[in-house]
């Protein structure tokens, strides 16, 4: 499957692809499941690394990333050589490196993979992915997007977390090229340091490249 979406999505950085290098590798080792039960690359190699003894300090760095997903946030601006990013699911704020050395401007929505610090010596997260910014449509558009998904899904038991559904669509999708078709047909811009989105995955006429479709 990955050797299939590699020739399909071309991954590298525009005018190449719109599927950089870090969110598609993220997306085959950290999201793709690997079998029916759901295991994933990184989650075998945490498993078999147990098996021979690897260090526990390397088995926490890739639980953590396995833990991982691609989320939305709004970008609250920037301080001290960090940027403010709130997942728009649960409100929760992080501060954050961008290794990319984008910047973006306050008010901005980012789709992007946040990892926690990953020993005790950091205190900020790092947007691990390059950012893509989503242009066209609002935090609203956004909600209802999922709240669309979920129309003909079975309603949560009381008490369940919403966002926790939501942050697993964002990880595995319906299908498993879900997200990279998005970025896909999604594109409109890029810079050096990040790439820019628009329209709503479910809104085929929203995306500027919906001719190229393979949904």
């Amino acid at each position: 499957m990955i050797e299939k979406a590699t020739a399909d999505y071309a991954p590298g950085w525009p005018p190449i692809s719109p599927v950089s290098v870090s969110f598609f590798t993220s997306w085959a080792l950290l999201d793709l499941p690997a079998s029916e039960h759901g295991e994933t690359i990184c989650s075998c190699a945490t498993e078999i690394g147990r098996a021979f003894s690897m260090s526990a300090e390397f088995t926490s760095v890739l639980e953590s990333m396995g833990r991982s997903a691609m989320g939305i946030y709004q970008h609250l601006g920037w301080r001290d050589g960090t940027v403010g990013l709130r997942d728009i699911l649960d409100d929760s704020v992080y501060r954050c490196i961008v290794p990319s050395g984008y910047r973006g401007a306050e008010g901005e929505l980012w789709y992007v993979r946040v990892l926690p610090p990953l020993v005790d010596a950091a205190s900020h997260h790092v947007a691990y992915t390059s950012p893509y910014v989503l242009r066209g449509k609002t935090e609203a558009d956004w909600l209802g997007f999922f709240e669309r998904q979920e129309r003909n899904v079975q309603p949560l038991p009381v008490g369940e977390d919403k966002a926790l559904r939501r942050k697993a669509f964002l990880k595995r999708g319906p299908t498993p090229n879900y997200w990279n078709e998005f970025v896909f047909l999604g594109y409109h811009s890029a810079s050096d340091s990040a790439i820019e989105l628009c329209g709503i995955p479910d809104r085929p006429r929203t995306l500027p490249h919906a001719s190229l479709a393979r949904w």
